[in-house]
C-alpha cells in the first residue's frame, strides 16, 4: 500500500507541473500576440491588452503567478517537521513582487530616483530598480535554487527554467530596453515593443514555472507524509 501510494503521488506531482508547462506556453503566446496585434492594429488605444501597464490583464496574470508562488513557499515553511525561517522568507520576498506586480511599484521608484539623481528616466530608471532591488532578488533566486537540489524531477526542471527565464527578463529591462533608449529608440517604437514583449513573456513564463515547480513539491511532500501514515499490512 506504502509503494503504491509513493508511485502515485510522484505521478501526481508530475502531472501537475508538466500541466504547468503547457500552461506558461499557452499564457505566453497568448501574451505576445495580444500584445503585438494591439499596438499593431490598434496602436495601444487597448490598455487592458498592454503587458507593461498596471491595469493590464496580464499583469493580473504575473502578478497571480508570483502570489501562488509566495502563497506555495509558505505551505513549504509551515509543511515540516520544524518551521522553515528559509521558506518564510522566500514567501514574503514573493508577495512583494506580486503586490510591485499589481500596482508597479517599482516603475515609480525608478521614476522618482531618476529624477532625484537628474537622470533620464528611460535609460538609468530600469537600472537603479534593478539595483535598489537586488537583494531580494539575489536572496530569491538562491532560496530557489537551493530548493530545486531536492526536488522531484519535473519541480526541479521547472524551478530552474523559471529563474533563467526571469533572469533573462531582467536582462532585457535593464541592459537591452536601457540600450535601445540611450540609443534614441522611443517608447512605442518596434525595438522597444520587441524588447518589452520578450521581457515580459519571460517574466509571466518564470512566475507560472515556479509557481508550478513549488505545487509539485508540496504535492509531492504531502504525498510522502500521506504514504508514511498508511498502516502496513
Amino acid at each position: 500500500m506504502r509503494a503504491t501510494r509513493a508511485a502515485g503521488s510522484l505521478k501526481l506531482d508530475e502531472r501537475i507541473v508538466r500541466a504547468g508547462f503547457v500552461v506558461a506556453l499557452g499564457a505566453v503566446v497568448i501574451q505576445t500576440i495580444a500584445y503585438v496585434l494591439n499596438v499593431a492594429v490598434f496602436d495601444a488605444r487597448v490598455t487592458t491588452l498592454l503587458v507593461d501597464v498596471d491595469t493590464g490583464v496580464f499583469t493580473w496574470a504575473s502578478s497571480s503567478a508570483s502570489f501562488t508562488a509566495g502563497f506555495l513557499a509558505f505551505a513549504l515553511a509551515v509543511a515540516g517537521r520544524s518551521f522553515s525561517a528559509r521558506y518564510a522568507v522566500l514567501a514574503a520576498i514573493l508577495t512583494v513582487f506580486s503586490i510591485d506586480d499589481a500596482v508597479a511599484i517599482h516603475e515609480r521608484f525608478a521614476a522618482e530616483a531618476a529624477f532625484a539623481l537628474d537622470r533620464p528616466e528611460a535609460t538609468y530608471g530600469r537600472l537603479l530598480w534593478i539595483a535598489a532591488y537586488a537583494p531580494l532578488l539575489a536572496t530569491a533566486a538562491v532560496i530557489l535554487w537551493r530548493t530545486s537540489y531536492r526536488a522531484p524531477r519535473m519541480s526541479r526542471l521547472a524551478l530552474r527554467l523559471g529563474l533563467v527565464l526571469l533572469g533573462a527578463g531582467i536582462f532585457f529591462e535593464g541592459v537591452v530596453s536601457t540600450t535601445i533608449f540611450a540609443a534614441g529608440g522611443s517608447q512605442g517604437g518596434w525595438p522597444d515593443v520587441v524588447a518589452v514583449t520578450i521581457e515580459e513573456g519571460a517574466e509571466l513564463g518564470g512566475w507560472i514555472l515556479i509557481a508550478a515547480g513549488l505545487t509539485g513539491i508540496v504535492v509531492s511532500l504531502l504525498g510522502t507524509r500521506s504514504a508514511a501514515l498508511e498502516p502496513t499490512s
